[in-house]
Protein backbone atom coordinates (compact mmCIF):
# COMPACT_ATOMS: atom_id res chain seq x y z
CA UNK A 1 0.00 0.00 0.00
CA UNK A 2 1.31 3.51 -0.94
CA UNK A 3 1.68 6.36 1.63
CA UNK A 4 -1.01 8.06 0.17
CA UNK A 5 -3.39 5.57 0.68
CA UNK A 6 -2.05 4.42 4.35
CA UNK A 7 -3.25 7.69 5.63
CA UNK A 8 -6.28 7.85 3.51
CA UNK A 9 -7.67 4.87 5.30
CA UNK A 10 -5.91 6.12 8.98
CA UNK A 11 -7.96 8.76 8.03
CA UNK A 12 -11.24 6.98 7.37
CA UNK A 13 -11.29 4.88 10.59
CA UNK A 14 -10.14 7.46 12.84
CA UNK A 15 -13.11 7.18 14.91
CA UNK A 16 -12.23 3.50 16.14
CA UNK A 17 -8.70 4.20 16.54
CA UNK A 18 -6.95 3.86 19.84
CA UNK A 19 -3.85 6.73 19.81
CA UNK A 20 -2.09 8.05 23.14
CA UNK A 21 -1.86 11.48 21.73
CA UNK A 22 -4.50 13.77 22.32
CA UNK A 23 -3.31 17.16 23.16
CA UNK A 24 -5.51 19.99 21.73
CA UNK A 25 -3.87 23.12 20.65
CA UNK A 26 -0.36 21.85 20.40
CA UNK A 27 2.61 24.14 18.76
CA UNK A 28 4.66 22.45 15.65
CA UNK A 29 7.86 20.90 16.77
CA UNK A 30 10.65 22.69 15.04
CA UNK A 31 11.93 20.71 12.18
CA UNK A 32 9.52 17.84 11.90
CA UNK A 33 7.42 16.44 9.10
CA UNK A 34 4.84 18.64 8.76
CA UNK A 35 1.28 16.34 7.98
CA UNK A 36 -0.50 16.42 4.82
CA UNK A 37 -3.54 15.43 4.14
CA UNK A 38 -2.90 14.47 0.85
CA UNK A 39 -0.39 11.90 1.56
CA UNK A 40 2.31 13.58 -0.24
CA UNK A 41 4.72 14.76 2.55
CA UNK A 42 8.08 12.56 2.40
CA UNK A 43 9.47 11.46 5.98
CA UNK A 44 13.01 9.65 5.95
CA UNK A 45 14.80 6.53 4.55
CA UNK A 46 16.47 5.73 7.54
CA UNK A 47 14.64 5.82 11.16
CA UNK A 48 13.68 8.90 13.32
CA UNK A 49 11.14 8.33 16.05
CA UNK A 50 8.13 10.38 16.93
CA UNK A 51 8.54 13.69 14.19
CA UNK A 52 5.72 13.91 12.68
CA UNK A 53 3.57 17.58 13.32
CA UNK A 54 0.20 18.80 13.09
CA UNK A 55 -0.96 15.54 12.72
CA UNK A 56 -5.04 16.34 12.47
CA UNK A 57 -6.02 12.48 12.78
CA UNK A 58 -9.08 12.76 15.47
CA UNK A 59 -8.94 10.00 18.69
CA UNK A 60 -12.09 9.31 20.66
CA UNK A 61 -12.80 10.35 24.43
CA UNK A 62 -15.74 10.95 26.85
CA UNK A 63 -14.26 14.91 25.66
CA UNK A 64 -14.93 13.87 21.98
CA UNK A 65 -12.69 13.68 19.31
CA UNK A 66 -9.28 15.46 19.94
CA UNK A 67 -6.43 15.55 17.06
CA UNK A 68 -2.85 13.84 17.86
CA UNK A 69 -0.90 16.86 16.99
CA UNK A 70 2.66 16.61 17.31
CA UNK A 71 4.50 13.26 17.71
CA UNK A 72 7.22 14.86 19.98
CA UNK A 73 4.50 15.08 22.76
CA UNK A 74 4.41 11.31 22.99
CA UNK A 75 3.81 11.21 26.72
CA UNK A 76 0.25 11.77 27.26
CA UNK A 77 -1.60 11.59 31.21
CA UNK A 78 -5.13 11.48 31.66
CA UNK A 79 -7.83 10.61 34.84
CA UNK A 80 -8.89 6.80 34.06
CA UNK A 81 -12.79 6.93 34.87
CA UNK A 82 -13.84 3.44 33.26
CA UNK A 83 -11.38 0.92 34.86
CA UNK A 84 -9.67 0.16 31.17
CA UNK A 85 -6.48 1.16 31.37
CA UNK A 86 -6.58 0.71 26.85
CA UNK A 87 -9.95 2.66 25.97
CA UNK A 88 -9.59 6.04 24.85
CA UNK A 89 -13.43 6.48 24.07
CA UNK A 90 -14.31 5.20 27.96
CA UNK A 91 -11.99 7.69 29.61
CA UNK A 92 -11.06 11.55 29.48
CA UNK A 93 -8.78 13.32 26.66
CA UNK A 94 -4.81 12.03 27.04
CA UNK A 95 -2.86 15.53 27.56
CA UNK A 96 0.20 16.49 28.48
CA UNK A 97 -0.33 18.16 31.96
CA UNK A 98 -2.80 17.81 34.54
CA UNK A 99 -3.98 19.47 37.54
CA UNK A 100 -6.30 17.67 39.68
CA UNK A 101 -7.10 17.20 43.57
CA UNK A 102 -5.68 13.20 43.64
CA UNK A 103 -7.87 12.11 46.38
CA UNK A 104 -6.79 8.63 47.75
CA UNK A 105 -7.93 5.54 45.55
CA UNK A 106 -7.77 8.30 42.17
CA UNK A 107 -6.21 6.16 39.14
CA UNK A 108 -4.40 7.92 36.18
CA UNK A 109 -3.30 6.36 32.78
CA UNK A 110 0.22 7.08 31.26
CA UNK A 111 0.68 6.66 27.78
CA UNK A 112 3.61 6.38 25.45
CA UNK A 113 3.29 6.37 21.41
CA UNK A 114 6.14 5.11 19.70
CA UNK A 115 6.45 5.40 15.77
CA UNK A 116 9.69 5.23 13.38
CA UNK A 117 8.88 7.60 10.56
CA UNK A 118 10.64 6.22 8.31
CA UNK A 119 9.23 5.33 4.88
CA UNK A 120 7.68 1.89 4.39
CA UNK A 121 9.08 1.50 0.71
CA UNK A 122 12.61 0.90 2.35
CA UNK A 123 11.77 -1.65 5.14
CA UNK A 124 12.76 -4.19 2.65
CA UNK A 125 11.03 -7.07 4.38
CA UNK A 126 13.18 -6.03 7.44
CA UNK A 127 16.45 -5.81 6.03
CA UNK A 128 15.79 -2.06 4.66
CA UNK A 129 17.37 1.25 5.68
CA UNK A 130 14.09 1.90 7.64
CA UNK A 131 13.92 -0.56 9.63
CA UNK A 132 15.31 0.72 13.40
CA UNK A 133 17.60 -1.72 15.50
CA UNK A 134 18.43 -1.87 19.21
CA UNK A 135 15.19 -0.26 20.06
CA UNK A 136 14.37 0.33 23.90
CA UNK A 137 11.61 2.48 25.65
CA UNK A 138 12.46 3.66 28.92
CA UNK A 139 9.98 4.82 31.34
CA UNK A 140 10.43 6.39 34.93
CA UNK A 141 7.51 7.56 37.00
CA UNK A 142 7.75 8.40 40.62
CA UNK A 143 6.92 5.51 42.16
CA UNK A 144 6.17 5.16 45.94
CA UNK A 145 8.17 8.50 46.73
CA UNK A 146 6.75 11.08 48.92
CA UNK A 147 6.95 13.68 45.88
CA UNK A 148 6.46 17.47 45.67
CA UNK A 149 4.29 18.81 42.68
CA UNK A 150 4.49 18.46 39.92
CA UNK A 151 5.01 14.55 39.31
CA UNK A 152 6.44 14.07 36.26
CA UNK A 153 6.77 10.95 34.20
CA UNK A 154 8.63 10.46 31.36
CA UNK A 155 9.61 8.16 28.58
CA UNK A 156 12.68 7.70 26.59
CA UNK A 157 13.24 5.71 23.36
CA UNK A 158 16.41 4.87 21.86
CA UNK A 159 17.90 3.19 18.43
CA UNK A 160 21.12 2.37 17.87
CA UNK A 161 20.35 3.53 14.20
CA UNK A 162 18.04 6.15 14.22
CA UNK A 163 18.82 10.05 14.11
CA UNK A 164 18.54 11.51 16.87
CA UNK A 165 19.45 8.14 18.70
CA UNK A 166 17.03 8.81 21.40
CA UNK A 167 14.08 11.48 21.93
CA UNK A 168 12.52 11.46 25.66
CA UNK A 169 9.27 13.49 26.61
CA UNK A 170 7.34 14.21 29.90
CA UNK A 171 3.58 14.41 31.34
CA UNK A 172 2.78 16.03 34.27
CA UNK A 173 0.55 15.94 37.08
CA UNK A 174 0.14 18.40 39.53
CA UNK A 175 -2.36 17.91 42.98
CA UNK A 176 -3.19 21.34 43.66
CA UNK A 177 0.28 21.75 45.83
CA UNK A 178 -1.07 18.05 47.79
CA UNK A 179 1.64 15.72 48.55
CA UNK A 180 1.14 12.51 47.78
CA UNK A 181 2.35 8.61 47.65
CA UNK A 182 1.55 7.24 43.68
CA UNK A 183 1.82 3.75 43.72
CA UNK A 184 1.92 1.35 40.30
CA UNK A 185 -1.23 -0.20 39.86
CA UNK A 186 -0.19 -4.23 39.59
CA UNK A 187 -1.12 -5.83 35.81
CA UNK A 188 -1.74 -2.42 34.40
CA UNK A 189 1.68 -2.11 32.00
CA UNK A 190 0.51 -3.25 28.41
CA UNK A 191 1.35 -2.84 24.93
CA UNK A 192 0.00 -2.56 21.50
CA UNK A 193 1.59 -2.98 17.95
CA UNK A 194 -1.58 -2.56 15.92
CA UNK A 195 -2.52 0.71 16.75
CA UNK A 196 -5.60 1.08 14.18
CA UNK A 197 -7.02 -2.72 15.96
CA UNK A 198 -5.56 -2.74 18.97
CA UNK A 199 -5.16 -6.05 20.84
CA UNK A 200 -2.95 -5.33 24.90
CA UNK A 201 -0.35 -7.49 25.65
CA UNK A 202 0.86 -7.83 29.47
CA UNK A 203 4.41 -6.50 30.24
CA UNK A 204 6.02 -7.11 34.06
CA UNK A 205 5.78 -4.04 37.00
CA UNK A 206 9.12 -3.93 36.38
CA UNK A 207 8.84 -2.10 32.87
CA UNK A 208 8.06 1.18 34.72
CA UNK A 209 11.25 2.60 35.86
CA UNK A 210 13.12 0.11 33.91
CA UNK A 211 14.00 -0.72 30.58
CA UNK A 212 11.66 -2.74 27.74
CA UNK A 213 13.31 -4.14 24.51
CA UNK A 214 10.31 -2.97 21.93
CA UNK A 215 10.12 -4.74 18.10
CA UNK A 216 7.54 -4.38 15.67
CA UNK A 217 6.16 -6.51 14.01
CA UNK A 218 8.06 -9.00 16.35
CA UNK A 219 7.25 -7.33 19.92
CA UNK A 220 10.73 -7.92 21.77
CA UNK A 221 13.08 -7.88 18.78
CA UNK A 222 14.78 -4.75 19.11
CA UNK A 223 13.77 -4.09 15.10
CA UNK A 224 10.80 -1.47 14.16
CA UNK A 225 10.04 -1.23 10.91
CA UNK A 226 9.10 2.11 9.56
CA UNK A 227 5.45 3.70 8.61
CA UNK A 228 2.13 3.87 10.24
CA UNK A 229 1.96 -0.50 10.58
CA UNK A 230 4.30 -0.63 13.01
CA UNK A 231 3.30 2.18 15.60
CA UNK A 232 3.59 0.59 18.98
CA UNK A 233 1.35 1.92 22.50
CA UNK A 234 2.41 1.14 26.18
CA UNK A 235 -0.08 2.08 28.97
CA UNK A 236 0.49 1.84 32.77
CA UNK A 237 -1.51 3.23 35.51
CA UNK A 238 -0.94 4.27 39.03
CA UNK A 239 -2.96 5.10 41.86
CA UNK A 240 -2.77 7.98 44.63
CA UNK A 241 -2.62 7.76 48.48
CA UNK A 242 -2.76 10.93 49.94
CA UNK A 243 -0.25 12.22 52.41
CA UNK A 244 -1.05 13.77 55.88
CA UNK A 245 0.63 17.58 55.31
CA UNK A 246 3.17 17.16 58.34
CA UNK A 247 2.19 19.74 61.34
CA UNK A 248 4.55 22.86 60.72
CA UNK A 249 6.46 24.32 64.08
CA UNK A 250 9.73 26.33 64.75
CA UNK A 251 11.04 27.76 67.90
CA UNK A 252 14.25 29.12 69.03
CA UNK A 253 15.31 26.17 71.03
CA UNK A 254 18.98 27.12 73.06
CA UNK A 255 21.58 30.11 72.17
CA UNK A 256 25.09 29.39 73.69
CA UNK A 257 27.02 32.77 75.13
CA UNK A 258 30.15 33.20 76.49
CA UNK A 259 31.29 36.29 78.58
CA UNK A 260 34.33 38.03 79.53
CA UNK A 261 33.43 40.76 82.43
CA UNK A 262 36.85 42.25 82.74
CA UNK A 263 36.38 43.84 79.37
CA UNK A 264 32.33 43.35 79.53
CA UNK A 265 31.70 41.64 76.43
CA UNK A 266 29.15 39.27 75.74
CA UNK A 267 29.88 36.25 72.54
CA UNK A 268 26.67 34.54 71.06
CA UNK A 269 28.31 31.65 69.51
CA UNK A 270 25.46 29.97 68.24
CA UNK A 271 21.23 29.96 68.03
CA UNK A 272 20.04 26.87 67.79
CA UNK A 273 16.09 26.09 67.00
CA UNK A 274 13.70 23.38 66.82
CA UNK A 275 12.29 22.86 63.55
CA UNK A 276 9.22 20.36 62.22
CA UNK A 277 8.66 20.97 58.54
CA UNK A 278 9.88 24.72 58.88
CA UNK A 279 12.96 26.55 57.66
CA UNK A 280 15.30 29.26 59.24
CA UNK A 281 16.01 32.13 57.43
CA UNK A 282 17.44 34.61 59.40
CA UNK A 283 18.17 35.59 63.28
CA UNK A 284 18.44 38.46 65.49
CA UNK A 285 20.21 39.35 68.95
CA UNK A 286 19.04 42.21 70.68
CA UNK A 287 21.93 43.12 73.37
CA UNK A 288 19.79 44.88 76.16
CA UNK A 289 21.30 47.99 76.10
CA UNK A 290 19.68 50.14 73.48
CA UNK A 291 22.24 49.40 70.96
CA UNK A 292 21.19 48.63 66.93
CA UNK A 293 20.40 45.12 67.33
CA UNK A 294 22.36 42.56 64.88
CA UNK A 295 19.71 40.78 62.72
CA UNK A 296 20.56 38.62 59.43
CA UNK A 297 18.59 36.53 56.60
CA UNK A 298 20.22 33.24 56.12
CA UNK A 299 20.34 29.60 57.11
CA UNK A 300 23.26 29.76 59.31
CA UNK A 301 24.22 31.75 62.58
CA UNK A 302 27.89 33.40 62.70
CA UNK A 303 28.67 34.28 66.00
CA UNK A 304 28.30 37.68 66.95
CA UNK A 305 30.19 39.86 69.63
CA UNK A 306 29.06 43.15 71.51
CA UNK A 307 30.97 45.52 74.52
CA UNK A 308 29.09 47.34 76.81
CA UNK A 309 29.99 50.90 77.64
CA UNK A 310 29.47 50.44 80.95
CA UNK A 311 28.79 48.51 84.23
CA UNK A 312 24.81 47.28 84.67
CA UNK A 313 22.75 44.15 83.89
CA UNK A 314 21.92 43.55 80.63
CA UNK A 315 18.99 41.00 79.25
CA UNK A 316 20.58 39.66 75.88
CA UNK A 317 17.55 37.83 73.84
CA UNK A 318 18.14 35.88 70.59
CA UNK A 319 15.68 34.77 68.19
CA UNK A 320 14.93 32.76 64.64
CA UNK A 321 12.72 33.75 61.77
CA UNK A 322 11.12 30.99 60.76
CA UNK A 323 9.50 29.98 57.59
CA UNK A 324 6.78 28.03 58.01
CA UNK A 325 4.99 25.15 55.73
CA UNK A 326 2.33 27.58 54.42
CA UNK A 327 4.75 30.23 53.71
CA UNK A 328 4.32 32.89 56.00
CA UNK A 329 7.69 33.77 58.55
CA UNK A 330 7.35 34.79 62.04
CA UNK A 331 10.25 35.81 64.84
CA UNK A 332 10.50 32.78 67.76
CA UNK A 333 12.59 33.18 70.69
CA UNK A 334 12.11 31.28 74.40
CA UNK A 335 13.70 31.55 77.97
CA UNK A 336 16.71 29.57 76.83
CA UNK A 337 17.60 31.67 73.99
CA UNK A 338 17.90 34.34 76.56
CA UNK A 339 20.64 35.15 79.19
CA UNK A 340 21.25 38.27 81.55
CA UNK A 341 24.32 39.38 82.54
CA UNK A 342 26.20 41.99 85.22
CA UNK A 343 28.69 43.86 84.64
CA UNK A 344 30.75 45.47 87.86
CA UNK A 345 34.02 47.01 88.86
CA UNK A 346 36.60 44.37 89.73
CA UNK A 347 34.87 41.67 87.68
CA UNK A 348 36.48 38.37 86.41
CA UNK A 349 35.00 34.93 85.51
CA UNK A 350 34.44 32.23 87.51
CA UNK A 351 37.23 29.74 87.15
CA UNK A 352 35.60 26.82 87.95
CA UNK A 353 35.57 24.48 84.93
CA UNK A 354 32.47 24.87 82.86
CA UNK A 355 31.46 28.03 84.55
CA UNK A 356 33.27 30.44 82.97
CA UNK A 357 30.40 31.91 81.79
CA UNK A 358 29.14 33.64 85.52
CA UNK A 359 31.43 36.34 87.59
CA UNK A 360 33.96 34.68 89.90
CA UNK A 361 31.66 35.85 93.05
CA UNK A 362 28.38 34.65 91.90
CA UNK A 363 26.28 31.93 93.53
CA UNK A 364 26.96 29.79 90.29
CA UNK A 365 30.71 30.13 90.61
CA UNK A 366 31.32 27.15 93.23
CA UNK A 367 33.31 23.83 93.53
CA UNK A 368 30.93 21.11 93.28
CA UNK A 369 31.07 19.58 96.60
CA UNK A 370 33.32 16.13 96.58
CA UNK A 371 31.99 13.02 97.83
CA UNK A 372 33.76 11.35 100.93
CA UNK A 373 37.40 9.22 100.05
CA UNK A 374 36.53 5.84 98.80
CA UNK A 375 38.04 3.16 101.27
CA UNK A 376 41.50 2.15 99.94
CA UNK A 377 41.08 -0.88 102.11
CA UNK A 378 38.53 -3.00 103.93
CA UNK A 379 38.90 -3.17 108.15
CA UNK A 380 40.50 -6.31 109.41
CA UNK A 381 38.53 -8.37 110.25
CA UNK A 382 41.06 -11.86 110.52
CA UNK A 383 40.73 -14.18 113.08
CA UNK A 384 43.41 -12.46 115.35
CA UNK A 385 41.30 -8.98 115.32
CA UNK A 386 38.40 -11.63 116.09
CA UNK A 387 40.13 -13.55 118.91
CA UNK A 388 40.87 -9.95 120.65
CA UNK A 389 37.10 -8.99 120.83
CA UNK A 390 36.09 -12.07 122.02
CA UNK A 391 38.76 -11.46 125.19
CA UNK A 392 37.91 -8.59 125.97
CA UNK A 393 33.86 -9.75 126.17
CA UNK A 394 34.76 -12.74 128.10
CA UNK A 395 36.88 -10.74 131.11
CA UNK A 396 33.81 -7.58 130.96
CA UNK A 397 31.58 -10.68 131.41
CA UNK A 398 33.69 -11.92 134.71
CA UNK A 399 33.79 -8.72 136.29
CA UNK A 400 30.38 -8.12 135.87
CA UNK A 401 28.86 -11.40 137.58
CA UNK A 402 31.82 -10.64 139.83
CA UNK A 403 29.58 -8.01 141.25
CA UNK A 404 26.22 -9.03 140.26
CA UNK A 405 27.45 -11.59 143.27
CA UNK A 406 29.18 -9.26 145.73
CA UNK A 407 25.75 -7.50 145.60
CA UNK A 408 23.59 -10.87 146.71
CA UNK A 409 25.74 -12.46 149.03
CA UNK A 410 27.12 -8.95 150.56
CA UNK A 411 31.05 -10.01 149.82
Amino acid sequence: MSFKKLVTSLALTAAAVIMPLAAPGLAHAAGCFQYSNNGDFFTSHTPVFNNICGDPTPINSTEGPVPIGNESDFVRIRPDTSGDVTSNKNNPALRNSLTTACKTGDKFDVWTYIHNDAVSQDNNNGTGSAVAKDVKLAMTAPIGQNNDNPYTFKSTISASNATPSSVSDTAFMTCNGKKVKLTLVTNTVKYTTNVASPSFAGLPDSAVNGVTSLGNPVFGSGMVWGCWNYRIVVVYQVTVQEVPEQQSLGECKVADFSVDFKSRKVTVNSITPSLTNATVVGHKVNWGDGSAEFTDQNANFTAQSHTYAKDGTYNVVTSVHVKFADGHMEWKTSSDCARSFTFAPNQENCTVPGKESFPKNSPECKETPSSPPTPTSLPNTGAGNIAGIFGAVTVAGALIHRFVLSRKFGN
